[in-house]
């Protein structure tokens, strides 16, 4: 009987790691993509989640020729296409947006791609914010996007670590 070895998760549940600074070019996209390509090359399975609109972090991960090949392109699908239910209303989170494999990271290094149109979901949160604190569920539907697709993924995909890079700036999204 062949005994089949599957991967588990080296935590109980999903970690989350941030990178967040008010100032640009502190090399915060440098340091995330650096700490992930370590978590990766020691066995955890790790995505990158660039939730920056300048979208640096992809652009690093898949490198420049990959990255300008697929900058407008339809068939591969980002971070805005997870959001594109709430932004336009009617609908949840995307959780079939697949995962991008980055190259020389030992098959453990994913990327969540990121897209010029997050700037579309934070002009969407100054009213989904003001309407969580006042207790509305649609606030909360709103504000809790991006952590529910990540909690949901994490669990699904047996996701060790989330790195996340986000813009140099103190705004909604951050």
């Amino acid at each position: 009987m062949k005994a089949d070895i599957m991967k588990t998760m080296k935590f109980p549940r999903t970690k989350k790691l941030l990178f967040a600074n008010n100032k640009g070019g502190v090399g915060k996209t440098t340091l995330a993509f650096n700490c992930a390509m370590y978590f990766a090359k020691q066995g955890y399975k790790t995505v990158l989640v660039d939730l920056d609109p300048q979208c640096n972090l992809s652009r690093l991960a898949l490198g420049d020729n990959q990255y300008e090949k697929t900058l407008f392109s339809s068939t591969e699908k980002d971070i805005h296409d997870v959001l594109k239910g709430i932004v336009e209303g009617g609908s949840d989170i995307d959780l079939s947006v697949p995962f991008l494999p980055v190259s020389n990271s030992n098959g453990n290094l994913f990327l969540m791609k990121g897209s010029v149109n997050l700037s579309l979901y934070e002009n969407l949160l100054v009213t989904a914010y003001g309407q969580a604190a006042a207790g509305q569920q649609l606030g909360y539907f709103q504000t809790s996007a991006i952590d529910r697709f990540l909690r949901e993924r994490g669990l699904k995909d047996e996701i060790d670590i989330f790195v996340i890079d986000t813009s140099p700036s103190l705004a909604l999204l951050n």
